[in-house]
């Protein structure tokens, strides 16, 4: 058995109204990408579930953010066993 993922993305999904229902199907096929309802329907919460922090975010900005009918991504949250975000270059200098 293989492990599960380690990284799950959370995505805030401004879509085309007028294709919705296609670009959620699009979405679903993608592997790692499910995705859920929220209250406008210009928008979809998208959930990427990945080994690694640069899978997940290489399924976000090749594959989920140019999906037809997607018109923008923006990542709101970021879960991982493990995950340590890097220093930016400021705090690392002081």
């Amino acid at each position: 058995m293989e492990p599960g993922p380690v990284v799950i993305i959370g995505v805030l999904a401004r879509v085309d109204v007028a294709t919705r229902g296609d670009t959620r199907l699009r979405l679903e096929r993608l592997e790692g990408v499910s995705t859920f309802d929220l209250a406008s329907p210009d928008k979809l919460g998208v959930l990427i579930e990945a080994s690694d922090v640069d899978a997940a975010h290489a399924t976000l900005q090749q594959q989920v953010g140019h999906t037809p009918g997607v018109l923008a991504v923006w990542p709101v949250s970021i879960e991982s066993d493990g995950f340590e975000p890097r220093e930016s270059n400021e705090s690392q200098n002081g």
